[in-house]
């Protein structure tokens, strides 16, 4: 249960730093993901919470990202994609489903309020990463 709680802290501080960095230079690391997705691995399968094949599943949902971030030419970021393939570490498949869905939805209301108030535009884009933190949020409230 201890190292449950450590899983879940420890993947709110890198959402936490990653929401930061993509908000201030439109980059997340290569090497803090890498460190973010074997801790989570390590913690998840040391904790024995997760089989095997759900942390799988769970990085699948980040890899199907990537494949839309490659086939929409950079659309959907590739450091965002990534980030879903490291929570899914942490999560397994269906949190990290449930985060994929609440960080969607609270992206769409933020843009549809910047496009009512004429502040972005259609052809804008921003930093996702801060809708995920937002949206892992939202997931520890269902836990």
């Amino acid at each position: 249960m201890i190292l449950i709680t450590i899983s879940k802290s420890l993947l709110l501080l890198f959402l936490g730093y990653f929401a930061y960095t993509d908000g201030t230079t439109r980059k997340v690391g290569l090497l803090p993901l890498a460190a973010a997705f074997v801790s989570g691995a390590a913690l998840q399968i040391t904790a024995g919470e997760i089989r095997l094949y759900e942390l799988a599943l769970g990085c699948a949902v980040g890899v199907v990202l990537v494949l839309i971030s490659y086939l929409s030419r950079g659309a959907l970021g590739m450091g965002d994609a990534l980030l879903f393939i490291t929570s899914g570490a942490f999560l397994g498949i269906r949190e990290n489903i449930f985060l994929l869905f609440f960080s969607l939805v609270l992206a769409a209301v933020f843009s549809a309020v910047m496009l009512i108030f004429r502040k972005r535009s259609l052809k804008d884009s921003f930093p996702f990463a801060p809708f995920i933190l937002g949206g892992y949020v939202c997931v520890l409230s269902m836990l």
